[in-house]
């Protein structure tokens, strides 16, 4: 499995009951969208794709930045937890 789908399939399960607020869509579509908007936008590095996909978990999750980091490196645990918000 290559690593985007890896990291498709983590940030699918850890919002998996989870709903943007006031709403009933699916927090993952959030992650979604952002790494689309940049895959448009020519930024196609797979280590930017998959922390963008996984900076929410940090947000709002009780997932720990280790766990991210040892699924898929010290980089890109750095790159999603600097664009998430510290709540």
């Amino acid at each position: 499995m290559d690593r985007i789908n890896k990291a498709i399939i983590y940030a699918a399960k850890h919002h998996q009951q989870d709903f943007r607020k006031g709403t009933i869509i699916p927090c993952i579509v959030h992650p979604f969208s952002v790494m689309y908007s940049l895959k448009d936008s020519g930024f196609d590095g797979e280590n930017l794709l998959i922390a963008t996909l996984l900076h929410d978990i940090i947000e709002d999750t009780s997932e720990e930045i280790e766990n991210i980091e040892s699924e898929f490196g010290p980089y890109v645990a750095e790159l999603a937890e600097s664009v998430s918000e510290d709540k």
